[in-house]
């Protein structure tokens, strides 16, 4: 039997698995020579930081959409309507200049929270074009609806999101306005954090409670919010000019190409930590969503006990278990359709998202102890984890979504990939 954690690494294992605990993650000072690791880690926040190349066969294009709430009433920014912010990747014509990873009033923010210099973040681009022409060989794109983590923003998950765009998806990563907390509107203008805090030391059971479920809810609520409004933009004509007309409640330009070429027949979600809760939240919910993916989050709601009877694949890290998380006790055996749940070696609860690749270059492992350190972003090399999860991720919807066959990578031990094991 594996020893159980401490009780200072099982209160961060629970924060993670709620969102975004690298706020308190990243304060956490490390157990010996503090004083020369903190210069250490100073030293290091300088770095540059990059993403991997998308590896599908089209270019990306990307843009920011405000979702104006029409109607639907906040209850995390009382007396304002339900408005959300959302990036969009999809399958471009052309390869242009690289847009930025986050506008500078977000990245700038989001460095100083992760403790790294403000440029490390502000000059760093992905691989998007912003307002490119949509692939006019791309056919039509299958839809993936992305929510990121307690307090994460929609671009906090690049990697994945360009990578499902370069094989021809349109994916769209969702701010839960009032939960991010770098949200913003498409121009970078910040929007505060308002949701309440779930407490600092959460138990085992209050991770099933009624202040998680309701928090899910709302994200769930916004999920079902993104597919109606590309409802609308499908339904606007090949010119897409009317789309950003305030009747249809969407406000941003609208890629060339795009408007007659959104399926909303093959929709998935997927969602890393509470943004995981939210993507199995969402196909319980909505009978739009084909197929979802959980990325080391717990499950909240009624799908936690009731599962579901369509695709759903669970990536994890090697922490997360059972034993730590009670949800999965439910929801995994309640699983009736096609489901994997995988555990990518030498990952951590980051490894599923962009900080996981540059949290050592960062010196993020210098100002935490390594217990927390291996929690968070494991002790592995996070360049492969990505890899193997844009494979994991690319090869589930292809089959799902696509109906091609279910490749090597998802369909059990395979030399190629000795970090993976199912279970």
């Amino acid at each position: 039997m594996s020893r159980p954690p401490s009780r200072v690494a099982f209160a961060v294992l629970l924060a993670v698995l709620v969102g975004s605990g690298v706020v308190a993650v990243l304060n956490v000072s490390a157990d010996a020579d503090a004083t020369t690791r903190g210069i250490r880690a100073r030293e290091l926040a300088r770095f540059t930081a990059t993403l991997p190349e998308p590896t599908g066969p089209y270019p990306v294009g990307t843009v920011a959409w405000q979702i104006d709430g029409t109607g639907r009433p906040d209850p995390w920014r009382p007396g304002q309507d339900r408005d959300l912010t959302v990036q969009l990747w999809y399958p471009a014509q052309d390869r242009g200049e690289s847009a930025p990873w986050a506008h500078p009033n977000v990245a700038r923010q989001a460095a100083r929270r992760y403790g790294f210099a403000a440029e490390s973040l502000v000059a760093l681009r992905g691989h998007a074009t912003e307002e490119a022409p949509v692939r006019r060989d791309a056919g039509v794109l299958p839809v993936l609806v992305f929510s990121p983590g307690d307090g994460g923003n929609r671009t906090d998950n690049t990697a994945l999101t360009e990578e499902l765009a370069s094989h021809g998806y349109l994916v769209v990563a969702v701010d839960h306005l009032g939960d991010a907390l770098e949200g913003s509107s498409p121009d970078g203008q910040l929007v505060g954090r308002t949701k309440p805090e779930l407490p600092e030391d959460i138990s085992r059971e209050e991770l099933t409670g009624p202040a998680v479920v309701a928090q899910v809810e709302v994200r769930v609520a916004d999920v079902r919010a993104v597919l109606d409004a590309l409802g609308r933009v499908a339904g606007t004509g090949p010119s897409g000019a009317p789309a950003t007309a305030e009747h249809i409640g969407v406000r941003g330009p609208v890629p060339v190409g795009l408007a007659g070429r959104i399926d909303l027949g093959r929709t998935g979600v997927l969602g890393h930590s509470l943004g995981g809760a939210t993507a199995a939240g969402a196909a319980y919910a909505d009978g739009r969503v084909r197929a979802g993916v959980n990325l080391d989050g717990l499950v909240a709601g009624p799908v936690a006990v009731e599962g579901l009877d369509r695709p759903f694949l669970v990536l994890r890290q090697p922490s997360h278990t059972t034993r730590i998380d009670p949800s999965w006790e439910t929801f995994l055996p309640a699983l009736r359709g096609w489901h994997r749940v995988v555990t990518v070696a030498g990952s951590g609860h980051y490894s599923f998202a962009d900080l996981g690749l540059w949290a050592r270059a960062g010196g993020v492992d210098l100002r935490t102890s390594e217990e927390t350190y291996r929690f968070n972003f494991g002790a592995g090399d996070n360049g492969r984890a990505t890899e193997l999860t844009r494979a994991l991720l690319v090869g589930f919807f292809d089959a799902w979504l696509r109906d091609r066959p279910v490749p090597a990578v998802l369909g059990g031990p395979d030399p190629q990939y000795p970090e993976l094991t199912f279970g």
